[in-house]
């Protein structure tokens, strides 16, 4: 009997708001032994209270979902949860319940991995680096058509949360995450950055706008030299960072001239700087919705900085 299913079949072999699972296509188990961690695994595991609470979970009632593998020859490679299974492994399962996908690419394996991670957590519990990889493969599946849409569509469904297919646009993608399409171009913008660079952002000896215009030097050598000047305790201020940008797109950057750059904009930035002044509560409830969150804020502060000084000149 042929097990394989098919992209557009999982909303009428699975219904997930029950639990329960049609004949036909029913999740095989899998021994937890012979499963795989996708390579370079974006996201972060669960850990402390979340964590407990999936073990919790699943000693009560089992796994409700299975996880999604993806058999790539001899390997079984995990592409929907990483989690469950380390939940199992802590109860000492030896067997998950999957579904298990072939004849994927490497991208569309991708894709799904990034999907159904961003479905089962807010943007809010993102890092940086995760929101910045995820937005980027959504970005590059709505620009595919054909068996990547369908992918989409079928991610959804599994995940309860279905995707219309629809022409592409960053002001879409937005709309499905609930973003500015500044914030998602923003994003994506920083995918553009190494993985040193990117983990600096998350635990934020980075700033996001630092980052943000470091991300228009796309040349690898300079980001490796950006990351070991960081290293030795060099910081990089916003002006900085946006003439390092302004110098790259002028071709006058390169890993000879970065760091006596960088050392001496330092120095004249000690007799130049302006007071850092924090911004009130008062004025930024007087402008901005709660809901707002912190990088649409510092988006508009910084362009109406830019027109302001630009009025000026």
């Amino acid at each position: 009997m042929n097990n394989k299913i098919e992209l557009d079949d999982f909303n009428t072999m699975l219904n997930f708001a029950t639990g329960q699972v049609k004949a036909y296509g029913e999740p095989e188990k899998i021994e937890i032994e012979l499963l795989k961690p996708f390579p370079n695994h974006k996201f972060k595991l669960y850990t402390g209270k979340r964590l407990e609470d999936m073990i919790e979970s699943i000693e009560q009632y089992g796994v409700i979902v299975p996880i999604v593998v993806w058999k790539n020859e001899n390997d079984f490679i995990i592409l929907s949860g990483h989690n469950r299974v380390e939940a199992c492994k802590k109860l000492g399962l030896d067997e998950i319940p999957c579904v298990i996908k072939e004849d994927l690419t490497m991208e569309e394996a991708t894709l799904i991995v990034t999907e159904t991670n961003f479905m089962q957590r807010s943007f809010s519990d993102l890092s940086h680096s995760e929101r910045a990889y995820t937005l980027e493969q959504h970005y590059k599946a709505l620009k595919c058509q054909g068996k990547r849409n369908d992918l989409l569509q079928e991610i959804g469904n599994l995940m309860k949360n279905g995707t219309e297919k629809s022409e592409y646009n960053i002001e879409k993608v937005g709309n499905e995450y609930n973003l500015s399409k500044d914030t998602v171009a923003r994003y994506m913008r920083l995918a553009k950055l190494n993985e040193d660079l990117l983990q600096k952002v998350d635990n934020e000896s980075l700033s996001f706008m630092v980052a943000y215009n470091i991300s228009f030097i796309e040349d690898e050598t300079l980001q490796q030299k950006i990351n070991f000047i960081l290293n030795n305790g060099q910081k990089i201020s916003l002006e900085k960072s946006q003439e390092l940008k302004k110098l790259y797109k002028e071709f006058k950057l390169n890993a000879d001239n970065l760091e006596n750059y960088l050392l001496e904009k330092t120095e004249k930035s000690k007799r130049t700087r302006a007071k850092y002044t924090k911004i009130s509560n008062d004025i930024t409830s007087k402008y901005f919705d709660k809901k707002c969150k912190q990088e649409e804020i510092e988006d508009v502060i910084d362009k109406a900085l830019e027109m302001y000084f630009n009025s000026q000149n």
